[in-house]
């Protein structure tokens, strides 16, 4: 057996198979690599997909480690939206709210800080963020990432069935 751990699976057309785990596909019925056929994927040389629980769950986690970093970059990015939040200012005996610069898209959620940073203006790059310069509303922050994370799904979700909608379309006229 080439190519790492796998074992053994019984195939649709009763013939056994090796099945490679690391790679999540099965090799011809003599496990060969090599030949003409090996480039076109057909052939007693090729590769294909087998249906094994390992590979739908690496797939499944794939999918959901690029939605997720997805739904991060794009909520970063969304930080070159201005907008404005009510803050608190000054706080002697009662709090006085003032209109502050903000950045973050659907809801600001980079508040520009009274404290230490240049009054009217909010750094975004990742050191100031991570240094604490200005005020990141946690709240606001994990609705816009939500926000962003339903997005990705959404649209992935229907990638994914309009490709099957093309697939089967284009499959049946051939």
């Amino acid at each position: 057996m080439r190519g790492g751990i796998g074992g053994w699976q019984q195939a649709g057309d009763g013939e056994p198979r090796v099945v490679d785990a690391v790679l999540g596909c099965y090799a011809g019925p003599r496990a060969g690599f090599n030949g003409p056929e090996a480039d076109q994927g057909q052939g007693e040389g090729s590769l294909t997909m087998a249906r094994t629980p390992m590979s739908r769950t690496v797939l499944l986690v794939k999918s959901i480690t690029l939605c997720f970093v997805s739904a991060v970059a794009l909520t970063y990015l969304s930080l070159v939206v201005p907008g404005h939040v009510t803050a608190v200012c000054g706080n002697l005996g009662t709090p006085t709210y003032c209109s502050v610069l903000a950045y973050g898209f659907p809801l600001p959620f980079l508040a520009d800080s009274q404290a230490i940073s240049p009054v009217g203006s909010v750094a975004r790059d990742p050191l100031s963020i991570a240094i604490g310069m200005d005020d990141l509303l946690w709240p606001r922050l994990g609705l816009a990432f939500l926000f962003w994370i339903l997005a990705v799904s959404i649209s992935a979700s229907a990638w994914r069935r309009w490709m099957r909608r093309r697939k089967s379309t284009t499959g049946t006229s051939a």
